[in-house]
């Protein structure tokens, strides 16, 4: 097996401890696992990076970006959004009334930078 299909850290830890990697090459299979999970981890970067720049730029998009991740298949992420919305907004209740809330006031939300929360302006 080539040297460069080995994942990093197989390489850090044996340099590290000074063995010679090509007898602790990890199988093709194990490999191919290794890689297929850095596919998904990287993608999962490229989601949470796009939230994140939304956070920096666009905290109304942020916002909605968050009451669109409850629910999700990504449960942490979900819980996370959740947390998120209750500490900075005035909603409350489950999911589904979340989700009611941020569709009601759709477009209307402001940052109250002395209450640090999102405020509903009145029509």
């Amino acid at each position: 097996m080539r040297k460069c299909m080995v994942p990093f850290v197989a390489l850090w830890t044996a340099a590290a401890i000074g063995q010679d990697i090509q007898d602790k090459a990890p199988s093709a299979e194990a490999t191919e696992r290794i890689l297929e999970e850095l596919r998904l981890l990287r993608a999962e970067v490229a989601e949470l990076t796009k939230r994140v720049r939304a956070l920096e730029g666009h905290i109304g998009e942020a916002l909605e970006t968050a009451f669109g991740l409850i629910g999700g298949d990504k449960r942490w992420l979900a819980e996370s959004a959740r947390d998120a919305i209750l500490r900075h907004t005035e909603a409350a209740g489950s999911d589904e009334e979340l989700k009611a809330f941020s569709e009601k006031n759709k477009g209307r939300f402001r940052w109250d930078k002395d209450r640090r929360k999102f405020v509903v302006e009145k029509p």
